[in-house]
């Protein structure tokens, strides 16, 4: 299922899957370091060995996902002003004070104003534009949010 992106997104996600491979090859180094400590008799080893199985498998599924996500993007610089993937909102939830935030696909740092695009809000106002509304639902209270603008 294809799924349109702004371009800064698919930036990101490139981005994030290099330091994904950069990450896997590190789990790869660590582990021939601890074949060579096998060779020393060293006994904590084989719990070693699990953590970086672990961790890499770990990193193998999130890497999938990024790599699915890219292959399945359709690039959009936006034109229609719709609220897509990588867009900048702002909103109004329940008429307060505008908030602004990025929709990303994955792994969203709400510090900085990122939220995923399967969270509720995100799902509510996805592919909607300007002064249209989206309603969704968090433990049973409803939320009105007013799409005020899209970059």
């Amino acid at each position: 299922m294809s799924q349109e992106m702004c371009f800064s997104e698919i930036q990101r996600l490139r981005t994030r899957e290099t330091e994904i491979e950069w990450s896997i090859a590190k789990v790869y180094q660590a582990r021939q370091d601890l074949e060579a400590r096998v060779l020393e008799n060293e006994l904590l080893v084989p719990l070693e060995r699990f953590k970086l199985d672990e961790q890499e498998a770990v990193l193998q599924e999130e890497l999938r996902r990024v790599r699915m996500q890219l292959e399945n993007a359709v690039v959009t610089d936006n034109q229609e002003g719709k609220v897509i993937i990588g867009a900048v909102v702002t909103v109004s939830i329940n008429g307060d004070e505008p908030e602004r935030y990025t929709i990303v696909s994955q792994n969203p740092t709400i510090l900085e104003g990122e939220i995923g695009a399967d969270c509720p809000l995100a799902i509510a106002i996805m592919g909607k534009r300007p002064e249209e509304t989206g309603v969704y639902d968090v433990n049973g209270t409803p939320f009105t949010v007013k799409i005020l603008s899209v970059e």
